[in-house]
């Protein structure tokens, strides 16, 4: 069959959630980077819910209106891994399987 091409699925975990399938919300990792920064400046005391609140309205959010913590990866749309076409002769070559050429 010499115009067949034959399509092997590679599925890999996804490098941007490391497979989780989830990602941190942007606006709680800027916040738990301030929350470590406050504590090392002030003794390791929490900071109040006054002034977290502060810090939350000067991001766009109040303590009533949160973004989720974490949500779905954009980038594997939650499942933890991508999975891209390849086809049968660059499969074979990436696990250094000795592939013939026929080409000739």
């Amino acid at each position: 069959m010499k115009n067949t091409r034959y399509i092997l699925k590679s599925i890999t975990p996804c490098a941007d959630c490391t497979g989780r399938g989830i990602v941190t919300h942007p606006a709680w990792g800027a916040y738990w980077a301030w929350n470590d920064h406050y504590r090392s400046g002030n003794y390791g005391r929490q900071p109040s819910r006054d002034t977290e609140a502060v810090w939350w309205e000067e991001t766009g959010y109040s303590h009533a209106n949160l973004p989720p913590k974490e949500y779905d990866c954009p980038t594997c749309h939650g499942t933890g891994k991508i999975e891209t076409d390849v086809d049968l002769q660059t499969a074979l070559a990436n696990i250094n399987y000795p592939v013939p050429n026929h080409n000739h």
